[in-house]
């Protein structure tokens, strides 16, 4: 998945949950590009998973596309 000649970007979470820690966000992601004059949108399912530090912030640790 390219966003080289992105046209638009959409996410949606479809699922968040965890505890203590650890937090994970599923959803979905849709590019739409434009390449010879027509535009050509891709979807793709994401997984994140995010991890409280000492000063309670969340940050992403890991992410994959499918």
């Amino acid at each position: 998945m390219s966003l080289q000649n992105r046209k638009d970007l959409k996410i949606e979470a479809t699922e968040i949950g965890g505890s203590g820690k650890f937090v994970y966000q599923m959803g979905k992601m849709t590019i739409t590009t434009l390449g010879n004059g027509e535009s050509k949108s891709t979807t793709s399912r994401f997984v994140m998973m995010l991890q409280r530090g000492n000063d309670y912030d969340f940050r992403i640790t890991a992410t994959a596309l499918n």
